[in-house]
């Protein structure tokens, strides 16, 4: 607990007071799990990033009155792509399923929103090159699919774990909604073009 909140909030807090204090736009790396099951996080991992976020805009918006310095946390959702290799079981389930005989999922069909890592880059780019206002907003697809369908489009088998596997507060739905977009900034990718994509890359590499 203590290594999780110091990770997402407390150095986080730090930069945030940095940044601001030097009249600096801060684009903060937030997730879509901050939603959680019911609107609310349910679990260490979306209470972190949730910390994090609520404090910055509350830092956000006591500066205004002085100047123009800005926050923008970027809601990701579920990002899948090159690059991820290194993270193991915190990978993607498109990372972990490539190449495996079979693969074994929740069972109860969750459904995420799986986003291409090009549509994360360029959430932040925009965010950095456009004058976005202060407040959180959502980087995803805006819809849900289930991990059956990417395994399907990879054409890889899959079977289902026991019940008692699924851990406390996971999330089984997730999906970006368009009102949550920043302006002007929409995804390229839909599931079965970023997979495509992402599996080249896999056989390539």
């Amino acid at each position: 607990i203590t290594e999780m909140m110091n990770m997402n909030f407390e150095i986080s807090k730090r930069l945030f007071d940095k940044g601001l204090y030097w009249n600096k736009k801060i684009i903060f790396a937030s997730s879509a799990s901050v939603y959680g099951s019911a609107g609310i996080p349910s679990n260490l991992y979306g209470w972190s990033k949730y910390c994090a976020e609520q404090y910055g805009l509350a830092l956000a918006k006591n500066y205004r009155v002085f100047n123009d310095r800005k926050f923008i946390a970027l809601r990701y959702f579920n990002v899948y792509g090159p690059g991820e290799g290194h993270k193991g079981e915190m990978s993607s389930v498109a990372e972990r399923a490539f190449g495996k005989s079979v693969m074994k999922l929740f069972p109860g069909s969750p459904r995420r929103d799986f986003v291409f890592i090009d549509d994360v880059v360029a959430a932040n780019l925009y965010a950095i090159d456009n004058n976005i206002e202060t407040g959180f907003y959502d980087v995803g697809t805006g819809e849900a699919n289930s991990f059956e369908q990417v395994c399907t489009h990879m054409n890889v088998p899959f079977e289902y774990k026991d019940r008692s596997e699924i851990p406390k507060g996971y999330q089984f739905f997730t999906e970006a909604k368009g009102k949550h977009w920043m302006s002007g900034w929409t995804p390229k990718f839909d599931l079965k073009d970023g997979l495509s994509k992402y599996m080249l890359y896999l056989e390539q590499h």
